[in-house]
């Protein structure tokens, strides 16, 4: 059963017109239209996931209203992050329906973990949020959801920002130990940064970084028509 469903949606400032398709109970965003055209997007189903969680220890589902944990979900990214990295959640419900991206929480044997929202272009992916359940963490789930990304993404580039080092932060040792947690496993510094209004963020990577990926990747966020500037770190 397919449908099109019409929403005039404030994004960044712009208005952009989206297309849903129904499917197996599913809603997910096939196309999405800007008043200037057609925003290229590949449509991705949950089909493919479920085949892939038969090949890892974590299973993935895609988080949406009839997920069982999805108040757990929001309750978890709300307290997980400070106000200044916080998103609307129907923001994040619709970056999570378009084709590509994938919005996802994690299980261990039915056992709510983990979840994940990151943004895919041809070649790379951008991780915006990845958090642990609480109630499960130093268990090595951090680590199990970027084995399965790795996996998941074969060779492209997985990209995330974390917050710098910053000797006069309350966070400082915090923020170097989750630096030191992503190059154990296999992330690397890139040598780029961020600024998102004071706040200043390194740029990590798994293989074969270029701005170029970054750009492409981020840019999904909205719809291409904005990317925070990179610039060298110190």
């Amino acid at each position: 059963m397919c449908f099109t469903l019409n929403m005039a949606t404030l994004l960044n400032g712009w208005s952009v017109e989206v297309n849903l398709r129904k499917q197996r109970g599913m809603t997910q965003l096939v196309s999405a239209r800007d008043y200037n055209g057609i925003v290229d997007l590949t449509y991705q189903t949950s089909v493919e996931i479920e085949e892939f969680n038969n090949m890892n220890e974590l299973m993935a589902k895609p988080v949406n209203k009839a997920l069982n944990e999805y108040g757990a979900v929001i309750d978890l990214i709300d307290r997980s992050f400070p106000e200044n990295e916080k998103y609307p959640f129907w923001l994040i419900r619709l970056w999570g329906m378009i084709p590509g991206n994938n919005f996802l929480a994690f299980y261990d044997q039915g056992v709510f973990v983990g979840a994940m929202l990151n943004f895919r272009a041809k070649d790379a992916v951008f991780v915006l949020y990845l958090v642990v359940n609480d109630q499960a963490r130093s268990s090595g789930y951090g680590s199990g959801i970027i084995q399965w990304a790795k996996a998941r993404y074969g060779n492209s580039c997985v990209i995330l920002n974390v917050e710098a080092p910053d000797e006069n932060a309350e966070n400082n040792e915090q923020r170097s130990r989750r630096i030191r947690f992503y190059e154990k496993n296999g992330f690397h510094k890139t040598g780029y940064q961020i600024t998102e209004g004071k706040d200043n963020y390194l740029v990590l990577s798994t293989n074969d970084f270029t701005p170029k990926k970054f750009y492409k990747a981020i840019g999904r966020m909205s719809f291409g028509f904005y990317a925070p500037k990179l610039k060298k770190s110190r």
